[in-house]
């Protein structure tokens, strides 16, 4: 290992070892680059990671594969990770109101018209934004000013349709709805292909998992690379020099001309950078989201003899959503549950446990769920390096204040930002992260991304 006074030499750092820091790095090392890449934890993955209990791959971040995620299939197929279709059937429950609601898909337990037309309202404000630079959306100073639970009091929707509106919003960006601004929720619905396809499992962003956990995606890319991934590197300074780039990390420094910094935008806030002829970030300031994943194994999928399908949406703490995720898992049950937004907060406080959990799992599916083989929790809130999950979501007004600056994806001169809030397309999913990537990987094999100035 080198020291600070003996820099190592690589063409290219790539900092975070992640999904998207590990596509790009096999990408640019497959078009004859030499890459070093960085990782602050001992282990890859970033918001992917697959824990193994019962035999069971257990995927406690990053997991669900749609049609429309094109990018990330290829490269599932490519590393020889086959996919595992995720679909239940059944009746689902609506716990709503203060009351339980069983539904078949054909008689929902709201107001179907009021829901309709309030998603109707919300597509045809998300065909307005403007994916590349959405603080350049029309009525965009407006709508990131505002929260969701704000706008929808102000359109007057009804209250069924403002309460599911709310729970898509916690699901989908693990934030609660007076957090998010509209701006930045509608572009995540247009970025991740419109709400029938977000919120879908079968047909839609859910469909499927891939086996053996998707964390395996990034332990194939690693295998792939030239140069064994540096973990428990933690990058501390990064500056520039008329002739280099210097990557200052726990024990060791590295001279480079070009940098991919993986880490999304929260963390790189933890990191000082000093790159005078450096583009600003093209995603605002940002926080993580609040997202709890846990895991509840059971003997047999039990829901299944009632004739319901697992999957469980709740308007009360302290969990509200829940899926089945028994499929192909050799006859056991395996529910996932989300807690996010201040029910994770509370989990991560301490003040929800696993006796509430199954409690109230007990309401829904019977009394089989008090009885599980196996809990696993995923607090994403405890995670130094990561800061948040799914993906960072930008700061009331924080989008109106940053326009492109003709580097999509987050090219910026020497430093090239990779992952899923960089790219423009499925903001925050698996397939956003290779884009991005993959992205990066074709500019720089281009030539048209400048680099430091430095000649090799």
């Amino acid at each position: 290992m080198t020291s600070e006074n003996s820099p190592e030499q690589a063409e290219i750092v790539v900092i975070g070892a992640g999904l998207s820091g590990l596509c790009a790095a096999e990408g640019l090392s497959a078009r004859g680059h030499d890459v070093l890449v960085l990782e602050a934890s001992e282990q890859l993955g970033g918001r992917t990671r697959t824990q193994t209990s019962l035999g069971l791959a257990l995927d406690c971040g990053g997991a669900y594969v749609g049609q429309h995620h094109t990018e990330v299939r290829q490269l599932a197929d490519r590393l020889g990770i086959p996919l595992q279709r995720t679909v239940a059937e059944g009746a689902s429950l609506f716990d709503l109101a203060g009351r339980l609601h069983r539904s078949d898909g054909e008689h929902a337990p709201f107001s179907a018209l009021a829901f309709g037309l309030a998603l109707d309202r919300i597509e045809e404000l998300a065909d307005q934004v403007d994916l590349h630079s959405p603080g350049a959306s029309p009525n965009a100073e407006m709508q990131d000013r505002i929260t969701v639970h704000s706008w929808l009091r102000a359109e007057e929707m009804p209250a069924d349709a403002c309460l599911l509106i709310e729970q898509i919003v916690r699901e989908m960006l693990a934030s609660d709805p007076d957090e998010v601004s509209l701006l930045h929720f509608l572009f995540y619905v247009k970025s991740g292909g419109g709400l029938p396809f977000l919120t879908a499992f079968a047909g839609g962003a859910q469909e499927f998992r891939l086996a053996g956990g998707a964390q395996g995606l990034c332990g194939r890319l690693a295998a792939r690379l030239d140069r064994q991934v540096r973990t428990g590197s933690a990058v501390r300074r990064i500056t520039q020099t008329a002739d280099s780039v210097q990557v200052h990390a726990d024990g060791l420094r590295v001279e480079c001309s070009q940098l991919v910094l993986a880490t999304g935008p929260g963390q790189e806030r933890s990191i000082e950078l000093d790159l005078p002829t450096a583009h600003p970030p093209v995603v605002p300031a940002s926080k993580g989201g609040s997202a709890v994943k846990v895991h509840l194994v059971y003997r047999t999928p039990f829901w299944r003899n009632s004739g319901l399908s697992g999957w469980v949406t709740a308007d009360r703490p302290p969990i509200r959503f829940l899926v089945d995720d028994s499929n192909g898992r050799d006859g056991l049950g395996v529910l996932v549950g989300f807690l996010t937004g201040t029910e994770a907060q509370a989990w991560s406080s301490g003040s929800v446990t696993w006796g509430d959990l199954t409690a109230r799992l007990a309401e829904w599916l019977g009394t089989d769920a008090l009885e599980p083989l196996h809990l696993q929790a995923q607090d994403w809130l405890r995670q130094p390096w990561i800061q948040g999950c799914y993906a960072a979501v930008p700061e009331l007004g924080a989008w109106a204040g940053v326009r492109s600056n003709g580097h999509p994806g987050g090219f910026a001169g020497p430093i090239h930002r990779v992952g899923s809030e960089y790219s423009p397309y499925f903001y925050g999913h698996l397939e956003g992260a290779v884009r991005s990537a993959q992205a990066v990987a074709q500019q720089v094999a281009r030539g048209d991304i400048a680099s430091s100035g430095v000649s090799r």
